[in-house]
């Protein structure tokens, strides 16, 4: 099966998985055009990491849902997907960085590859790269460098969570932060240690698991 075609052909309920599984098998090159590509064993061709990224920006986890709307049993699962896909945007943002290596090999595409890519991102109305939607902006060259701060909103809005949640995973934990202030939308941000512990047990510990009372922490 054409790699293309798999990624098009996941639902928004299994991208964790899908994703997660085909980046267990990721492979980066460069075009001689200067495509960041990606190609994943057992599937035909490859696709640019942008296509791959897109596909993940699908994931429901990337969906706000009112909790007093849903059983238990599909939070649990929402839970569960969001900090999947928490953990996934550092694994893509590896493919990005790993491009630049493989750019860098080069003596002309590691400086009109750059070029080509910022001129595509701004020629469209003269938007940035992050208002035009370009995922490498999101995700990759700049995310890990302190740039517009809506970079870092969207890989947080993984990790908010309401108090109810929070309690779920860490019933005797307390917040780092506390945001959007009110009775209705009051999310608690944890510390960066309980995020790296779950994120390292998120592959153990299933969401039907989770539903049942098993923790994360």
């Amino acid at each position: 099966m054409r790699l293309v075609d798999q990624l098009e052909s996941i639902s928004t309920s299994d991208v964790g998985a899908e994703i997660g599984k085909m980046l267990d098998h990721a492979h980066v090159s460069v075009s001689s055009y200067g495509q960041r590509l990606v190609s994943i064993d057992g599937y035909d061709g490859s696709v640019e990491i942008n296509e791959l990224a897109l596909a993940y920006f699908k994931a429901e986890a990337f969906e706000r849902y009112e909790d007093a709307c849903f059983n238990k049993q599909f939070r649990c699962y929402q839970l569960y997907e969001r900090i999947r896909c928490y953990e996934l945007w550092g694994r893509i943002q590896e493919l990005y960085e790993d491009s630049d290596d493989e750019l860098n090999k080069t003596w002309l595409l590691k400086y009109l590859t750059p070029a080509k890519e910022t001129l595509k991102g701004t020629i469209n109305m003269h938007l940035c790269r992050l208002c035009a939607g370009d995922p490498m902006a999101i995700i990759g060259e700049w995310a890990h460098q302190g740039g517009d701060h809506r970079f870092s909103e969207i890989r947080r809005s993984l990790i908010e969570f309401t108090p109810d949640e929070f309690k779920e995973i860490w019933p005797k934990g307390s917040p780092k932060y506390i945001v959007n202030s009110g009775e209705n939308s009051e999310r608690w941000i944890p510390s960066p240690t309980k995020i790296s512990r779950i994120v390292n047990k998120i592959g153990y510990v299933s969401w039907e698991n989770l539903c049942n009372g098993q923790k994360l922490e």
